[in-house]
């Protein structure tokens, strides 16, 4: 792609259109080129909006009278800025503090109200459209940044720094790696605002004294932040990964082929039983997505403790216990840690202890649980079972073989790709045997599909299975004939919520409902 130029405008020549929608009032528009995709935001005009000098007033008069306080420029300067002019005047005075988001609609009224307090002309449905994006853009949500992290079809919205464009990760083009974007910063201070409005959304605060952060904002999007140059060069960056709003379940990832029915079907009897289980990968491999996806096949009867750093799972679970670790700054309060909170969890009697990543002594503490017949459940950053058997056997984890024996299983999570670009596989279903790792699935490349494809083959294969099965006093048919069910859920299609409705799903089917792990 050609430069990006101050105003953030790039060449569309040699470019092809493959897609068009809205997001709110702003058209998307993306493109392919032979150097990369390109996502191109078009927001209404200002010449539209502001066209009537007597509408210049309206923005910060909105941002005052509706709580967003601004540093003593506005209104008297506003009739002498021009109306883009303006808009970066508003972004750049406005006192960074929490911004909430209004309910739809509730801009328009903003702006209705502003026109008959302030006695000016009523504006055009143009006018009046146009107007409340950028009252919605500039005054409630993140600027420049507003439509990007309000498209929920992105992954991921990221900076380096003001010298390069905004770019982007669209679901829908993963093939593409990572968009550039029409989307740029002036300068450093630019930057430097926006990032403490990010911040702020979160509901924290960087600085030079604090120059970096990970947290959450109020839409559940994940941010990580470096303030000026004290830790990233030439200056401030972000990168946001924005999750769906709907939690994905099994039935999702069963349609996205990022597993088979069967597998799907293997996890879901392996959870009512209170499955001991860690899913290894590299960085974004789709861990946390996994992770997620297995916990919603928990029985609703069932009570789950999720312990995390930031909050990334998200449960459909009615009895969920959350827990996030706390930071103390300025030496004021002390650290919570997650090995704090996973004893913690402990005495709240959880069926299921969920640690969001294990990396650090809290490691102990999740294999305490596991030890205390607790369901506990985590992710781990390992290019392998075998690679995380070792990282866990080793200092300064020192997990001995009387806790690893606890280990029901291992899954594997990656990126594969190919021409058409990459996709998120699960890798590899290994369980944990007499010390030793015995797969039971695995991704066959050459096809994309998974092995084994037979209910019955899997029971051979999985003597963790036939394990639960002696518990629940099952024959090995009915053990095949569970799998075989389970699986014609997910693939139908029907199994499209979570636990409660892939039971209800199955039932309609004909086979009778589970309850727990009783037969």
């Amino acid at each position: 792609m050609g430069p990006v130029q101050r105003d953030g405008c790039v060449s569309l020549r040699g470019r092809k259109l493959i897609d068009e929608y809205k997001v709110r009032e702003a058209r998307v528009r993306i493109y392919e080129g032979e150097d990369g995709g390109l996502y191109e935001v078009s927001e209404p005009s200002l010449d539209i909006s502001l066209a009537r000098a007597s509408h210049l007033p309206l923005l910060p008069w909105i941002a005052k009278r509706f709580g967003r306080a601004l540093r003593g420029v506005f209104p008297e300067r506003a009739d002498k800025l021009s109306g883009r002019r303006l808009l970066e005047e508003i972004e750049s005075h406005l006192v960074e503090a929490p911004y909430p988001l209004g309910p739809e609609g509730s801009e328009e009224s903003m702006v209705l109200r502003a026109v008959e307090e302030l006695g000016l002309s009523q504006p055009t449905p143009a006018q009046l459209k146009s107007l409340s994006h950028y009252v919605w853009r500039d005054l409630l949500y993140m600027g420049k940044l507003s439509v990007p992290l309000s498209d929920p079809s992105l992954e991921e919205v990221a900076l380096e720094s003001y010298r390069s464009p905004v770019s982007v990760i669209h679901r829908r083009y993963r093939d593409m790696g990572w968009m550039r974007t029409n989307i740029a910063f002036s300068d450093e201070a630019e930057v430097q605002a926006m990032v403490r409005r990010m911040a702020h959304s979160a509901g924290k605060e960087v600085s030079l004294a604090f120059p970096y952060l990970d947290a959450v904002d109020r839409r559940g999007n994940r941010i990580s932040l470096t303030y000026s140059s004290e830790v990233s060069l030439p200056g401030s960056s972000f990168s946001v990964r924005k999750f769906p709003e709907r939690p994905l379940t099994m039935a999702d990832l069963v349609h996205s082929r990022a597993l088979s029915p069967l597998m799907a079907s293997y996890y879901w009897i392996m959870v009512e039983s209170k499955v001991v289980m860690i899913i290894v990968g590299g960085m974004s491999a789709g861990k946390t997505t996994l992770l997620s996806s297995v916990c919603s096949l928990i029985p609703r009867g069932l009570k789950v403790a999720t312990i995390e750093d930031v909050p990334e799972v998200n449960l459909p679970a009615t009895r969920w216990q959350r827990f996030i670790s706390r930071q103390s700054r300025l030496g004021r309060g002390r650290d919570v840690g997650l090995m704090d909170l996973l004893i913690l969890s402990l005495r709240y009697n959880a069926d299921y202890v969920v640690l969001g990543e294990a990396r650090g002594p809290e490691v102990q503490a999740f294999f305490q649980a596991a030890a205390l017949g607790h369901g506990a459940m985590t992710t781990f950053h390992a290019q392998s079972p075998e690679a995380a058997l070792v990282r866990l056997s080793s200092p300064p984890l020192s997990i001995g073989p009387s806790e690893l024996h606890l280990i029901s299983l291992f899954s594997l999570m990656g990126k594969v790709s190919d021409e058409r670009g990459y996709r998120r596989r699960n890798l590899s279903v290994k369980e944990f045997v007499d010390v030793k790792l015995k797969e039971v699935f695995q991704w066959v490349p050459g096809s994309d599909e998974f092995y084994p494809a037979d209910a019955r083959e899997v029971v051979d294969r999985s003597s963790k299975l036939r394990d639960v099965a002696q518990a629940l006093g099952w024959s090995e048919e009915r053990l095949v004939r569970e799998l075989d069910e389970r699986a014609r859920v997910f693939a139908s299609g029907r199994g499209c919520l979570d636990g409660i409705g892939l039971r209800s799903a199955r039932g309609r089917s004909g086979a009778p409902p589970q309850r727990g792990t009783q037969d």
